[in-house]
């Protein structure tokens, strides 16, 4: 297995509950999120990822409602509700709204 390190955790809007059960898409492929979901830091499987670099963008939510990490995917995971996964988003993370 071939683990990645995001520099995001629940500080940054990760909740913990999707610690081992949720996912992030970088380079197009779904990378499940293995063991816990740190203060400022969070581990992916990126062993499907071919030729993965420091600094390849990472999409903690998705906006797509089909996607696995879909905004209410994840929550569905984390037994909350789509708002609550939101609002704890802090200010530095990047939002792209298409």
């Amino acid at each position: 297995m071939t683990i990645g390190l995001l520099p995001a955790g629940y500080y940054e809007g990760v909740d913990r509950h999707l610690s081992n059960c949720g996912f992030v898409t970088i380079q197009g492929v779904d990378c499940p999120i293995v063991g816990r979901v740190s203060m400022n830091m969070t581990t992916v499987d990126i062993s499907t990822v071919s030729n993965p670099h420091v600094g390849d963008n990472v999409i903690i939510f998705s906006s797509k409602q089909s996607d696995i990490n879909s905004i209410s995917h994840s929550a569905a995971r984390a037994q909350t509700i789509p708002y609550d996964l939101l609002v704890h988003l802090a200010h530095t993370i990047r939002r792209t709204i298409i």
